[in-house]
């Protein structure tokens, strides 16, 4: 035994008697709070596991907050295969600690215990504090590659993201004030809730996975999924259903223009010649307003090319059900898409999809068909700080048999031009969280004045990073 190490199991075993910082020589010899500290600490460099816990706990008899003492004994329970003891003592460790360094590598020690007891969104929590704390960027990359392989060791996945913006038309409304058909002779008045209305618009999106088999060749998943959006409108907007409403009219609030959605399922991705597949099968229920609500059973399923070049080919196709509805109306949704992607030169990455569309179903207003094309571009380097991503596109919606009171000649058609500019903050960072800002046009016109709107929008979201 090393003399440092004998010196600290005698001063240890003293301790352990109860004799506190004060042992018993001739006079006697007293011990500071930092003295002991140091011992703690080279007792533990020491390998001299006992005599580590020793000084540690006399140290938290004097001061239950003495961050070295809440270390030494939080590495202990570690290595004594203790993670749940270890991570109780971590988080006692990072709320005693100094807001900084010592708070990092507390919420890293305890994100370390986290994933010891297989406790895994746990250490993913764990990692996002230790982000908000990381002293430079060296740090960052650190606690970035840590959770990289919390993911990759996880069978359990979360992911996050929310957003709110301002919105002159949080509701969807239409810019005029009278519904305009073409081909009749009469106009009729929109209801204020048709209107346009300015707010704010918010998103909570949140994805559950758990990881069931995997293998060189495939992974099968489970997953749950909520998803809301929620809607605040302005005084201006108030005031103006206040004014366009009597006293008999159906009240008009925020929660009518609510939507969301609950989900769960199944995922199977498998290994392909070139490529790979996808097959997912969706239960879910989903609402609009207060009363408005839907089960819906979705297939889909996803080949996917990798060609040369780093040119790559999607494929996908959807088949939705929706059961009978208070009316007794069945609804069948159908999808296909397919989607090519390039680089262009040093520049950055080009994609292109077209997509086929088709609701079938008794509810003659909801019954259509529709086509959409789209191009997007994202710069290989950034502008400024930001990673920017351009879209842009065209779709049209045929709805054959559109009946308002009567039928409309020619049915409804709706012509869509959309386009989009985000722009991702990823030094901005926090908690592993990316702030987007994202620009949105939209225009659609339509023989239905109703359904014809215009507009900017601007969404301030946070993307998680892992």
């Amino acid at each position: 035994m090393s003399r440092a190490r004998r010196w600290t199991a005698a001063l240890a075993a003293v301790l352990a008697l109860g004799l506190g910082g004060a042992v018993a020589a001739q006079d006697s010899l007293s011990l500071t709070p930092g003295q002991m500290r140091g011992l703690a600490q080279a007792a533990l460099d020491a390998g001299d596991l006992a005599g580590a816990e020793a000084f540690a706990r006399a140290l938290l008899t004097r001061d239950p907050d003495d961050t070295l003492a809440l270390s030494v004994l939080a590495q202990l329970a570690l290595a004594a295969d203790q993670p749940q003891e270890a991570r109780h003592l971590a988080g006692r460790l990072f709320r005693a600690a100094e807001p900084g360094v010592q708070r990092f590598q507390a919420a890293r020690l305890a994100a370390l215990a986290a994933a010891r007891g297989q406790d895994w969104l746990l250490a993913t929590f764990w990692l996002r504090r230790a982000l908000i704390h990381a002293p430079d960027a060296q740090a960052e990359a650190l606690v970035a590659e840590e959770a990289r392989q919390v993911r990759t060791t996880s069978p359990v996945g979360l992911s996050l993201s929310f957003s709110a913006a301002p919105s002159d038309n949080v509701n969807g409304g239409s810019k005029d004030e009278f519904n305009v058909i073409d081909g009749f002779p009469f106009v009729g008045a929109l209801s204020p809730d048709a209107r346009a209305l300015s707010g704010w618009a918010g998103t909570l999106d949140a994805r559950l996975t758990f990881r069931l088999d995997e293998s060189q060749t495939h992974r099968s998943t489970a997953f749950l999924r909520l998803n809301g959006r929620g809607v605040l409108l302005s005084q201006e907007a108030l005031a103006f259903i206040d004014a366009e409403t009597d006293a008999d009219d159906p009240e008009i609030s925020n929660d009518d223009f609510a939507s969301g959605l609950i989900e769960g399922g199944l995922t199977h991705l498998f290994r392909l010649p070139r490529g790979s597949g996808q097959v997912d099968l969706t239960l879910g229920k989903g609402f609009s307003g207060e009363e408005d609500s839907y089960v819906y059973l979705r297939l889909s399923g996803l080949r996917r090319w990798l060609l040369e070049n780093g040119q790559g080919i999607d494929l996908q196709a959807s088949a939705e059900r929706r059961p009978a509805d208070d009316d007794g109306l069945l609804e069948n949704r159908y999808g296909l898409n397919a989607t090519w992607t390039a680089p262009v030169a040093q520049a950055g990455r080009l994609s292109l999809s077209a997509g086929l569309s088709m609701n079938s179903t008794e509810a003659i207003n909801n019954a259509n068909t529709g086509w959409v094309v789209s191009a997007g571009f994202t710069p290989r380097a950034r502008v400024g700080p930001a990673e920017i991503s351009l879209s842009a596109g065209y779709q049209f919606t045929d709805y054959p048999d559109y009946t308002v009171i009567f039928p409309v000649p020619g049915g409804r058609q709706d012509a869509r031009r959309f386009a989009s500019l985000s722009a991702a903050l990823p030094d901005q960072a926090w908690a592993g969280f990316v702030p987007v800002v994202t620009l949105t046009w939209e225009d659609v016109d339509s023989n239905v004045s109703r359904f014809e709107r215009s507009g900017f929008g601007l969404d301030l979201a946070l993307r998680s990073s892992f």
